[in-house]
């Protein structure tokens, strides 16, 4: 197995002005709002303090409060990383361990062993999901050149207290802002274990903007790795001891923290903190759609989930058009990569509405199966997936799109055939594709979504489509089954 998907890269923003930066949300904003595989974040130390001690809580407050509004995942992190495991996570994280060294002594270039590794929580962006992986392997890689002299038990202990914060803080930071362009905020706030520091080095090659804050001193025993990427500003003054992150202002604290996602280990209850590492995902429980076959009427009635998409340069000048199926209630569309890979901006009409939603968020995309995932906001009504449906050749389907951009034309056929196309199996159909069809939604005839419309060859009535199995694979974890 070769391993296509690509893990995220970094690169260090040298900045004298990190609580400006802290608030950027989006990598868009960092790349002159272009589209890009690079995140740029920052990893500052922030120590000592700029005049009095009450001026530097302020400073703490306001931080806080700002980057709260943000609605991205945060964490604010005091007195450590969490460290009250229960026995039984311990046991499923070495047994993580255990088949990682299982693949390290026997194929430790082999990176198809590693990406079929299942460590616990899984983040639901492929990309960010397989940059977990490679990370924690160089992270290890570190761990050893830097303690060279320790010895099997050490390097054990790590890797699992790893593993283990890997799955409390990544779901924190990760499971309800995934989107691939968002940066995630972390602020370790006063002293910190070595073993912290490597997790701190490892959420900022994550795509993280980590500020570590302490009016005291610096790191002790700094890492070589964090010295040499992160950005140093020393103020003037410095305090005795550790001064207390002020509380937050907000009159019900516990409702606040379940909104918005911060762990502060000064007063979340431990309980509360135990990850739920499951180590054996089970197969969809969703259940086969026993609904009677719809007609043509009522299937027409779905192109309120299907929305024409105009693909703008950076000048905003129409390049192109081409269609998009709504995945998700919150704004998810699935369309080909082909329809937006030369866009900037892209904007979305849907059925009788009159407005055009803009939007530069590119989520993810895959050339191969030529799949594109764009995000706007606001809800939208999905077209459901129904993961047991068995496709074969001969069967009813209809296809809706806006050929020509004339807005959700449907039109029926069948499934002719299954052909290799490339490195994928597609599907061919006789409902006709023509340009501004391609990222339209292929339906059954109970309505659901079979496959996206992605190519047409006049002359030939052989038109195309990507599958399910493809649009599982690529969006599995984000869009809505039947059930």
């Amino acid at each position: 197995m070769i391993v296509k998907e690509k893990p995220v890269k970094t690169t260090i923003i040298n900045t004298d002005q990190p609580f400006e930066q802290i608030k950027t949300v989006w990598n868009y904003d960092r790349c002159d709002g272009k589209f890009s595989r690079m995140k740029r974040v920052i990893f500052t130390r922030y120590i000592g303090i700029q005049k009095d001690e009450q001026n530097y809580i302020d400073t703490l407050a306001q931080i806080d409060r700002e980057i709260r509004t943000l609605h991205v995942g945060y964490l604010r992190l005091e007195e450590g990383l969490y460290n009250g495991f229960s026995q039984n996570n311990i046991q499923k994280m070495e047994q993580v361990w255990n088949e990682y060294l299982t693949m390290e002594s026997q194929n430790p270039n082999d990176f198809s062993h590693l990406y079929k590794l299942n460590m616990g929580y899984r983040i639901k962006e492929n990309s960010l999901e397989w940059t977990k992986k490679v990370l924690f392997k160089e992270i290890i890689t570190l761990f050893d050149q830097n303690n060279g002299s320790k010895g099997y038990s050490a390097r054990k202990n790590f890797a699992i207290k790893f593993l283990m914060w890997m799955n409390i803080y990544l779901k924190e930071l990760f499971d309800d802002y995934f989107d691939f362009n968002y940066i995630p905020k972390v602020i370790y706030y006063g002293e910190i274990k070595k073993h912290e520091q490597y997790f701190l080095l490892f959420l900022s090659k994550m795509g993280c903007d980590v500020l570590y804050m302490n009016p005291k001193e610096d790191m002790k025993e700094l890492l070589p790795q964090i010295k040499d990427i992160s950005v140093l500003i020393r103020q003037p003054h410095s305090t005795q001891s550790i001064i207390k992150w002020p509380k937050p202002e907000e009159p019900n604290k516990k409702a606040y923290d379940k909104e918005h996602k911060l762990i502060t280990n000064t007063f979340t209850p431990a309980e509360e903190k135990q990850p739920n590492m499951n180590l054996n995902p089970s197969n969809d429980n969703t259940s086969i759609n026993s609904k009677s076959e719809k007609n043509y009427e009522e299937l027409a009635q779905l192109a309120k989930s299907v929305v024409l998409i105009n693909v703008y340069n950076d000048k905003k000048e129409l390049l192109g058009r081409g269609s998009g199926v709504a995945v998700t209630t919150d704004g998810f569309i699935l369309t080909n990569f082909h329809v937006i890979q030369n866009g900037v901006v892209f904007g979305i009409l849907f059925e009788n509405n009159e407005n055009e939603y803009f939007t530069n968020r590119l989520v993810k995309y895959h050339q191969e199966y030529d799949l594109a995932l764009l995000k706007i906001d606001r809800s939208t009504e999905p077209l459901l997936i129904n993961p047991q449906e068995k496709l074969v050749r001969g069967q009813k389907i209809v296809a809706i799109g806006s050929p020509l951009g004339l807005f959700n034309t449907i039109s029926d056929g069948i499934i002719s055939g299954f052909r290799d196309f490339g490195d994928i199996e597609v599907l061919q159909i006789t409902a006709p594709i023509s340009p501004g069809s391609s990222g339209g939604a292929l339906l059954d005839l109970y309505g659901n979504l079979i496959g996206i419309t992605t190519a047409g060859f006049e002359g030939q009535n052989l038109n195309l489509a990507v599958g399910t199995k493809y649009i599982k694979l690529f969006a599995g974890e984000i869009i809505t089954l039947v059930g």
